[in-house]
């Protein structure tokens, strides 16, 4: 802060003023001077123009800006979470996870990142690890109403609503006998437990009275209002959900997030030209952010747009190769357009930075079958099979191929009648 060059901005007024009451009347009755001065003012305005023009671009997302620091000035211990944190909230969970992992192993009282980190790895599928991880914790404790929610998510997850309920009902229960419980926490409860419910096979009306159980105050938070609103999106309630994402809007700046969510509810609409719009500025916004670019690519294959959409994966790849969301999302167009080589290489590709996805493993088996290597196809689908066991497609499909393999029982014998 004491380097930070906004305090020099007042002061500069009076110097700029005294600087320019400096020069000579004289000066000015000179014509060579005036021509002078005019180019001066130009070159300067237009070098000025072309720095700003520069920055802009800096400065429209996060991670563009972090990246350019640490290019400038080096990695930092600050600017490298910093930077694990924004790419987490772009969606791009891969890259986020080594770099929040270092801040933790720096600082191991950084609930903010560990918290953050969590949530990176749970959207890798890594949920036990998230939970191993949260209960790791020193200064994390259960009474914390973010870490308590973060687990309770966590645990519906790995598909055990009736332990978030537990859980989300334990907290409400402890703070009500240490303190009053914020109108704000109150509302976040009711959210968690809504979805809680709604896994657990709740009715839709106790799924709606649990979340209408709690008003939601005026000062509530964008974020808040988008996580309600994909929530609404979820259970059909979208007249709800869009007065949400609205009151999103007007609690906070244009998101690329808040941007996707609004897409997403006009999907559910049924007005996906209007989706699209929202997606694309969502980009425009954020280049590249993960999400949004998967959200407009779905959205033109649908419309039969799909050498576009591909258009869009392909140069996202190019600057995010390592992420697995592109890899296992951009597979099945390009198969759909007979490019089963390149199909081939994302998929392989895909299974490389997420070993145990049983959707990576599913997908490269059948690009493999589409190829007509059916061999290592069923490789990849048994390791499907290992991952997922309980899913009867995979098992069907893998008894399909197999016995498609076996020969004929006379293939290789020869016949000995004329």
């Amino acid at each position: 802060q004491a380097k930070a060059d906004r305090y020099t901005y007042f002061p500069m007024i009076g110097l700029s003023i005294a600087l320019v009451w400096s020069i000579p009347d004289a000066w000015f009755d000179r014509r060579i001077t005036r021509i002078a001065g005019a180019a001066a003012l130009a070159a300067i305005l237009l070098t000025l123009i072309f720095l700003t023009r520069a920055q802009v671009r800096l400065w429209q997302d996060p991670v563009v800006l972090l990246k350019h620091t640490i290019a400038v000035a080096g990695e930092s211990p600050v600017t490298n979470k910093l930077l694990g944190l924004a790419l987490q909230n772009s969606g791009r969970a891969d890259e986020a996870v080594p770099l929040l992992a270092d801040a933790v192993t720096r600082d191991a009282n950084d609930s903010a990142s560990r918290r953050s980190l969590a949530a990176a790895l749970a959207r890798l599928g890594r949920s036990d690890e998230a939970l191993t991880l949260l209960r790791q914790s020193p200064t994390i404790s259960t009474e914390d109403l973010n870490t308590t929610l973060l687990t309770s998510a966590l645990l519906m997850d790995r598909g055990q609503p009736h332990q978030a309920i537990e859980l989300l009902s334990a907290w409400e229960l402890s703070i009500k006998t240490t303190g009053d419980i914020t109108p704000a926490d109150r509302a976040w409860l009711a959210l968690y437990s809504a979805r809680a419910q709604m896994l657990s096979g709740a009715s839709r009306t106790e799924v709606l009275r649990t979340l209408h159980s709690a008003s939601v105050p005026a000062s509530m938070s964008s974020g808040f209002h988008q996580t309600r609103a994909s929530f609404l999106v979820q259970i059909g309630e979208l007249d709800e959900a869009e007065s949400s994402l609205y009151q999103a809007a007007a609690t906070g700046r244009n998101s690329p997030e808040l941007l996707i969510a609004l897409g997403q509810l006009r999907e559910r609409q049924g007005r996906p030209a209007e989706a699209r719009e929202y997606y694309a500025q969502a980009l425009a916004l954020s280049p590249e952010h993960v999400a949004g670019a998967i959200c407009l690519a779905m959205n033109l294959q649908a419309s039969g747009d799909a050498i576009r959409a591909l258009v869009i994966l392909e140069q996202l790849t190019l600057r995010v190769p390592d992420n697995f969301e592109i890899r296992v999302n951009i597979v099945p167009m390009l198969a759909s357009v007979g490019r089963l080589a390149d199909a081939s290489v994302h998929a392989s590709r895909a299974v490389e930075l997420r070993p145990n996805s049983a959707a990576a493993r599913f997908n490269y088996a059948r690009i493999l079958q589409m190829s007509g290597r059916i061999g290592p196809a069923i490789q990849q689908l048994r390791e499907a099979c290992r991952l997922e066991p309980a899913n009867a497609g995979y098992a069907g499909l893998l008894s399909q191929w197999a016995g498609a393999e076996q020969p004929a029982p006379d293939q290789g014998k020869t016949n000995d009648r004329p």
